[in-house]
């Protein structure tokens, strides 16, 4: 099969990242990744500008990982705390759903998760990786 070698301009899934030299069919880079700007051909030139391309993805890793730490340290004091209601024996009446942590955190300004109350409650990974899901999306908000 004909390949041809081009330069990323940005991040292309299951390709690349920006400034990676990548090898793709013909087609795809002439019909697709040149028109869209995604990727330029290699040339003498275009190898010179790499360096350029390269500056520049490590500035923008650099400032995704400083957003990512700092997501991280709001979420690190993130303390959010359920009261249920539990009868005579001690068994809660119902659970912590996905939608009540979903409005406490909307509710809250503080980050750390924290099931308390007169019940203690485990919830399922899945439960748990949405209701992070949705308090990171909050917090971004903010």
């Amino acid at each position: 099969m004909p390949s041809t070698e081009i330069i990323l301009t940005e991040n292309v899934p299951g390709l690349g990242a920006e400034a990676d030299l990548v090898k793709v069919r013909r087609g795809y880079a002439r019909n697709y990744l040149l028109p869209s700007g995604k990727a330029y051909e290699v040339t003498p030139a275009s190898l010179r500008q790499l360096d350029n391309l390269k500056k520049k993805r490590a500035e923008r890793e650099a400032r995704e990982l400083n957003e990512a730490e700092e997501l991280t340290r709001r979420i690190g004091k993130l303390r959010v705390t359920f009261t249920l209601a539990t009868g005579e024996t001690g068994k809660a009446f119902g659970s912590v759903t996905a939608q009540d942590r979903t409005n406490l955190a909307r509710r809250s300004t503080a980050t750390k998760s924290c099931w308390s109350g007169r019940s203690r409650t485990q919830a399922n990974t899945k439960s748990q990786s949405s209701c992070t899901t949705t308090c990171l999306r909050n917090l971004n908000s903010k």
